[in-house]
């Protein structure tokens, strides 16, 4: 890809670093603010484990176009819109709270 800026994303990562290999974000919300200052397509790899994502990502015409795309790449890399739940009780046979 000719002009492309590639963001890496880890559990493990910070959202204070640059989003390199070496010193990956820590949230999938961070590089997509990143993509928001760039005119260049982006690719976005998700290092294995999971991402929780804590606000709705929309993309549109703001943040791409025919010439600028946003691709995601990912092994062993899940996203979930939703929150931890812990330590259930339970309530009666059928209901935990």
């Amino acid at each position: 890809m000719e002009n492309c800026k590639i963001f890496y994303v880890s559990p493990t990562g910070n959202d204070s670093f640059d989003g390199s290999k070496n010193a990956p974000f820590l949230t999938i919300e961070k590089a997509y603010h990143e993509i928001e200052k760039t005119n260049d397509s982006v690719v976005i790899n998700l290092l294995p484990g999971v991402y929780p994502l804590t606000e709705t990502l929309v993309f549109d015409t703001k943040n791409t176009s025919k010439d600028k795309t946003i691709t995601f790449k990912g092994e062993n890399a899940t996203i979930f819109g939703g929150e931890y739940v812990k330590d259930w009780e339970k309530h009666n046979d059928k209901i935990y709270k």
